[in-house]
């Protein structure tokens, strides 16, 4: 029988994480303390996979949006989750004892623009960043469009950077995340950006003196013409539930970046002392450059610092790759697709869309021959590494299609990497444009199952971040 769960704890991303070698995941834990809690992005299933590491959930309660005795099927790839962990799991096999979901925000979108692979969108006021390889159920990049009804995971910042998005029923309780603007303690009105909330009706779930600008919240209700009408309010910090000298590990978006060869920086509004970390997917410097998705495993300091022990480097997986399996090699784990070599490790997402609808899909479960989305990103040692795979249904006929950028040019061939791109039934002023690093889009055919054949050429506009596709 499911109850509600009231008051509703949210932490937003701890725990200490072991993982793998090769600069795919983090440092063992073994001497660090056993992990408190866990909270990220969901990666796949069986029992569940958030950031990369397996948490087994035969005893965990699932508490979606306040509710109790939920289940794993609740969840989904991309959703942002909490885990509660228990302290007497054997070293190397977390148990979780407490697995919970809540949206960031459910309602209609206002605004939607950009192109497909790099599309920016505003629900409720707020402003997010629609990656490439986030997930997406129900709705695709090409469909949005503003009165779309949909449900939305983010990392909060500004933007918020979405890390699935799904379609959403308008009779559903509408969410509403952020940190409150302005408040109006006698009306108890308040603004998260230019949304206006009532929250006079709303069982208030924290400290109601700390609801001030500035606060982090979650709220429940429904939106009534310009205000959003709450029924419940969580008030609170979410950054870190833990206590001082407990190993965390927390996700998020990287901002204020100090300058320096080794710069702290601010997660979750908490900052980040960066002076004693390994640093994986990267250099601490690309952190100046754009903001990014970061990993950071560390001990929480007394002051409230997260003193970091391992960085890992969330590259955005904008390289997208729609077509045939070549071939597997489990023992590298990597597949080759479309004539692209792609690896895959700890944090790469996988889905299946095909007839099975397989929610625990791993690379042991893919064939030669069927056909898949790949999501990489260039892990700046010019290997494609996966952050999602999903595999298609055989009635699913979109086109192939490869996107990333020109590495060599031979008209009428151009090269991204080792995939050999024929353009010459292309435009030729829009071949004439291209140059090497230009970010292509390409949808054709390979008859000859090596060269793929243009039909359709689109020059990406990443001018704005073309740090996204090269480091």
């Amino acid at each position: 029988m499911k109850r509600l769960i009231l008051p509703l704890t949210l932490g937003l991303s701890l725990i200490a994480i072991g993982g793998c070698d090769g600069g795919d995941g983090f440092a063992g834990i073994e001497g660090t303390g056993a992990p408190v809690a866990a909270s990220g992005t969901v990666t796949g299933f069986g029992s569940i996979y958030v950031n990369g590491l397996r948490f087994d959930t035969h005893d965990a309660d699932f508490i979606v949006e306040g509710v109790s005795g939920g289940h794993e099927d609740d969840l989904a790839p991309g959703m942002q989750v909490s885990l509660r962990i228990d302290p007497d799991a054997p070293a190397g096999a977390p148990s979780a004892l407490e697995v919970r979901y809540l949206p960031w925000l459910r309602g209609p979108v206002s605004e939607v623009s950009g192109q497909p692979e790099a599309l920016t969108l505003t629900v409720f006021g707020q402003t997010l960043t629609l990656p490439a390889d986030a997930a997406f159920s129900g709705v695709t990049p090409e469909s949005l469009r503003a009165s779309d009804w949909v449900e939305i995971s983010a990392l909060p910042g500004d933007p918020a950077l979405v890390t699935r998005i799904s379609a959403a029923a308008p009779e559903a309780a509408e969410w509403l995340s952020g940190s409150v603007s302005s408040v109006d303690p006698v009306l108890q009105r308040l603004t998260i950006g230019d949304q206006a909330v009532d929250y006079s009706p709303a069982q208030l779930d924290g400290d109601a003196q700390a609801l001030s600008a500035g606060t982090p919240v979650r709220i429940r209700g429904q939106s009534d013409g310009d205000s959003f009408v709450a029924d419940w309010v969580l008030i609170g910090d979410q950054s870190l539930n833990a206590q001082a000298g407990e190993q965390v590990l927390v996700e998020g978006q990287a901002t204020d970046v100090d300058q320096g060869p080794r710069p702290d920086f601010t997660l979750n509004g908490r900052r980040v002392s960066t002076a004693n970390a390994e640093v994986d997917g990267g250099n601490l410097n690309m952190l100046r450059a754009s903001v990014m998705r970061v990993v950071v495993s560390g001990t929480l300091a007394d002051d409230g610092t997260l003193d970091a022990d391992n960085i890992r480097i969330i590259r955005p997986g904008n390289q997208v790759i729609t077509g045939e399996i070549d071939s597997i090699d489990p023992q590298a784990q990597q597949l080759r697709v479309m004539g692209r070599t792609v690896r895959v490790n700890d944090f790469t997402s996988f889905e299946d869309s095909g007839p099975q609808a397989n929610r625990q899909l791993r690379l042991a479960d893919l064939n030669p021959g069927e056909r898949v989305i790949v999501f990489a990103t260039n892990n700046g040692q010019s290997e494609l590494v996966a952050t999602r795979i999903r595999r298609l249904s055989v009635q699913d006929n979109r086109p192939n299609s490869v996107q990333g950028p020109i590495t060599r040019l031979e008209d009428p061939l151009v090269y991204l990497e080792e995939l050999i791109v024929d353009v010459g039934a292309i435009d030729p002023d829009l071949r004439q444009s291209l140059t090497l690093q230009s970010v292509v889009a390409v949808t054709g055919e390979r008859p000859d199952g090596e060269v793929l054949i243009a039909q359709e050429l689109r020059v990406v506009d990443r001018a704005d971040n073309p740090q996204n596709y090269h480091f």
